[in-house]
């Protein structure tokens, strides 16, 4: 696969989202030592910031819910031990301004422009991403997805521990863990860990349905650090997030 770009950040990247509307990955960063958190958006074929940060910054204890056509949807939350919700804002990064609150509402799901919340009664409502106003019940109420995984297995693959030997005969590690598996432009997907005696081990594969190898890349980490390496993809192009600082994009031809 070619890569496509690599963007990297001083600051912790915390969780990434894909506004699919606009092409964007939106980048949820923080800086623990500050308590400070922001957000910058990049564009998922070219790279380039098409957002920096917003001028009066969210909360701390707040997590991100939802992105999608230049608005990012967050719950607050009283501290993480906890977590009951203090209600929900609406940013738009477009125009860098606070679109909308509503204290009385849970995130539930999203489709679209279409958020679906429980207030305070447990009662569940749909509500108008663009204003946070109550809105009708979509046509389409398939959830939307952070990312576009697909975790269903092959029927070649017919249990998980079918799938673990074929990757151990593969790799020629004794064991792995952390499986993740994925179907990508009908290409096969296998994340995965392994230890050797010295070193621990993940590894990205991507495959065709005949079991061969189109790409595949490995990092290794001493017994005492813990991996961290993520990744999701998007039509054509996956990318990879290493140790909460690089993204780096491949596309997947």
């Amino acid at each position: 696969m070619k890569e496509k770009f690599a963007w990297e950040s001083e600051d912790v990247i915390w969780e990434v989202w894909l506004d699919s509307a606009l092409g964007n990955l939106v980048l949820e960063v923080r800086k623990p030592t500050e308590r400070s958190l922001n957000f910058i958006a990049i564009h998922a074929e070219l790279g380039h910031v098409v957002f920096d940060g917003f001028d009066q910054q969210p909360d701390w204890w707040a997590k991100t819910r939802y992105a999608h056509s230049g608005m990012l949807v967050m719950e607050r939350y009283n501290n993480p031990d906890l977590p009951e919700t203090l209600g929900l804002l609406a940013y738009n990064y477009l125009i860098n301004s606070l679109a909308w609150e509503n204290p009385f509402l849970r995130f539930s799901h999203a489709v679209d422009q279409s958020l679906c919340c429980q207030t305070t009664q447990q009662e569940s409502l749909w509500i108008a991403l663009i204003d946070g106003e109550q809105t009708t019940t979509p046509t389409e109420t398939r959830e939307s997805k952070q990312f576009d995984h697909v975790q269903l297995l092959r029927p070649d693959f017919r249990s998980y521990n079918d799938l673990i030997a074929f990757i151990v005969q593969k790799s020629g590690f004794t064991e792995v863990q952390n499986l993740y598996y994925g179907e990508p432009q009908s290409k096969i997907m296998l994340g995965f860990e392994a230890q050797t005696e010295t070193n621990k081990i993940q590894c990205l594969w991507l495959l065709n349905t005949d079991g061969v190898t189109l790409w595949e890349k490995k990092w290794e980490f001493n017994h005492n650090s813990q991996p961290l390496i993520q990744f999701f993809w998007s039509e054509n192009t996956l990318f990879v997030l290493e140790n909460q600082h690089l993204i780096t994009a491949y596309e997947l031809d």
